[in-house]
This record gives C-alpha cells, sequence and structure tokens, in this order.
C-alpha cells in the first residue's frame, strides 16, 4: 500500500515569533505536560517521552550548558527584548557569521586570564575557541600574535567574524575582539566582567584600535 502524508509547514517572520508559537503550542498541549514548568532539565525530561530519539532529553540539556541559555531564565521580557534588538550577526561570510554568532553564545561567561573555554575565557582565548568551533585551525596564541595572522582588512570593510586588535596598553597589542556587525564586537574585556558585546563607533575602544584582520 501506498500511503501520502502531507506535512503543514508555517512559515514566521521573526525568530521570536517561531519561538513564541512553539511556547504557546507546549503550554496549551496536555500532551506535552509542562504548563507550569519553570525548572529547565525539568522542562526537558517531560518532553523525552514524546521524541524519537532516546537522549532528546539529554541532548537538550547538553546544549542549554553548551551555549549557556539558561541565562534566560532569569531575564525579564523587556530585558530580553532589549538583548535581543541590539544583537544582529551582519556579514556576506556564512563562514564569519559562524564564528561570530559561536563566541555570541559564550555571553555572560567569566573571564579568566589565560582560558580557552568552554566556559570561561580571556579576550585570545574566545578567538581561539570560536573560530576552532567552526573549522579555522591554529594554535592558541596572544592578542599581540593575532594581529600578524591571516589578512589585513580596513576598518570600513569589517565584516561578522573579523577580528580587530586593540592597544589598551601603549606599549604592546593587548587586546582582541571578534566583529559582529552594526558597528559593535563580542570581547572578553577584563577579570572584573564577563563577555559582552561592545559598540567600537567611537569611544574607548574605537580611539584604541590597532589593525583589523580576516583569519578565515
Amino acid at each position: 500500500n501506498e500511503y501520502t502524508i502531507y506535512a503543514k509547514f508555517r512559515k514566521y517572520d521573526t525568530w521570536t515569533d517561531s519561538i513564541n508559537d512553539r511556547a504557546e503550542l507546549l503550554k496549551k498541549s496536555s500532551t506535552y505536560d509542562v504548563d507550569g514548568i519553570t525548572n529547565a532539565d525539568e522542562f526537558a525530561k517531560r518532553l523525552e517521552k514524546w521524541a524519537t530519539d532516546i537522549d532528546y532529553s539529554e541532548t537538550l540539556i547538553k546544549h542549554m550548558k553548551k551555549y549557556d541559555l539558561y541565562k534566560f531564565d532569569t531575564m525579564t521580557v523587556e530585558e530580553f527584548k532589549e538583548d535581543s534588538n541590539n544583537i544582529m550577526v551582519s556579514g556576506d561570510s556564512e563562514l564569519g557569521n559562524a564564528i561570530a554568532n559561536s563566541a555570541l553564545s559564550k555571553r555572560g561567561c567569566h573571564y579568566v586570564w589565560g582560558a580557552s573555554g568552554p566556559d570561561t575565557f580571556d579576550c585570545s582565548g574566545l578567538v581561539w575557541w570560536a573560530c576552532n568551533e567552526n573549522g579555522v585551525k591554529f594554535e592558541r596564541t596572544t592578542a599581540s600574535q593575532l594581529s600578524k595572522m591571516g589578512k589585513s582588512v580596513k576598518y570600513e570593510e569589517l565584516q561578522a567574524g573579523d577580528i580587530i586588535t586593540f592597544k589598551t596598553d601603549p606599549s604592546y597589542v593587548s587586546h582582541v575582539g571578534i566583529y559582529i556587525g552594526n558597528g559593535q564586537m563580542v570581547h572578553a574585556p577584563n577579570r572584573t566582567t564577563v563577555v559582552k558585546v561592545q559598540q567600537i563607533t567611537s569611544g574607548y575602544y574605537y580611539e584604541r584600535i590597532y589593525n583589523c584582520r580576516r583569519l578565515y
């Protein structure tokens, strides 16, 4: 016998719309029994009995840990909207965009000098990790060495995934970040803060740019 299966697909204008619609489905459907569950790990476990993959819950939890998705549990709706609206990877290279998005997934991770991930980073460690995750391989190195690697890019021609090096200390290249587009970079600034997004069109970092490089 031959069977024809008709699948209905829905197109969304934004990622937020798709997430909200999926959330409504999960909340309203008695099938999943997740209404009122606020613990992310417990939520994942409730979905397991309806999944075709026996490791579904374990995989979800692993990805939530890897990409630090737990941070959204404590965000208000207003904070989420502000965070989402301000961050947009913009570049012509698929690989460059992937590098930028990998680095962005580590926002909120703590700075530790010499660390290369996956949960703590220094500035060059974040660059190394994001590139390595996307198949751009090189030895773990410093901001100073990164300023000599790849090919030179003009500031006006930066695209997502390119790196920007800085002389925060006048005597040497001491810092590096990953450009994500729209005049912003993601970086691991120092031990007093976490991996974050920074505007570089003016101000402290703009005034201390040393050069821009493309490693991919």
